[in-house]
């Protein structure tokens, strides 16, 4: 949200870290964002439609810019100051680079 076409949710779009403390999205620490509860993640695409009526599609043109398969995950390493690198599981892959495998995902549907 620091850039691109989702800085209109930046002050007002909450999540609940891992320790139940409601926090803006915005000013999560790195610790906080590597510490999220899967269902705070899992739901985040519909809780942006709800909120903000951001579409499914949107959310994606949105984040292609930003996704470990546009970026590498080195750079992600370096924006976020990750001295040691991340463990990474991925239960199966059929494909020849690990950041499509972990790209891998069912859409979901959030306009309904």
């Amino acid at each position: 949200m620091k850039e691109g076409p989702l800085g209109f949710i930046a002050d007002t779009f909450q999540v609940t870290t891992c320790v139940g403390e409601e926090k803006l999205f915005k000013d999560l620490g790195v610790w906080e964002l590597l510490n999220l509860r899967s269902d705070e993640i899992l739901g985040m695409g519909d809780a942006l439609y709800r909120q903000f009526g951001v579409t499914s599609k949107f959310l994606e043109e949105a984040l292609r810019p930003f996704t470990i398969q546009t970026t590498g995950k080195d750079v992600l390493e370096r924006e976020f100051r990750i001295q040691k690198p991340i463990k990474y599981f991925l239960a199966q892959t059929r494909h020849y680079s690990w950041p499509k495998s972990g790209g891998t995902y069912l859409p979901l549907d959030f306009e309904g």
